[in-house]
């Protein structure tokens, strides 16, 4: 169990210091792996709510639980809205031009 939580911390915050270093236009590398850290991360916390919570098994919910189910949806919610709120209006390409 230990494992699994070190890997979604590294996961997360990797993922929190892409989006804001894209979304500020620091790093102009950040958007290309993304969607792709983004994909991974969404796929990875499905994977481990189906397992710890699939319908035919009895569970106790921990601090852990607690937090992966909130992180799950605010990150899955923001993540998608985030992403489409920069594609959309191109913040970094802005950002970069303002500051040439």
């Amino acid at each position: 169990m230990k494992n699994i939580e070190g890997f979604y911390y590294i996961i997360l915050f990797t993922t929190y210091f892409i989006y804001i270093t894209s979304f500020i236009g620091i790093a102009s590398f950040a958007p290309e792996y993304l969607e792709t850290l983004q994909t991974t991360f969404n796929v990875y916390i499905a994977t481990i709510l189906l397992w710890r919570f699939h319908p035919w098994r009895q569970y106790k919910l921990n601090p852990f639980d607690q937090k992966i189910i909130f992180s799950a949806a605010i990150f899955m919610l923001s993540s998608t809205s985030l992403t489409s709120v920069t594609r959309i209006f191109k913040i970094p390409k802005k950002i970069l031009e303002d500051t040439s």
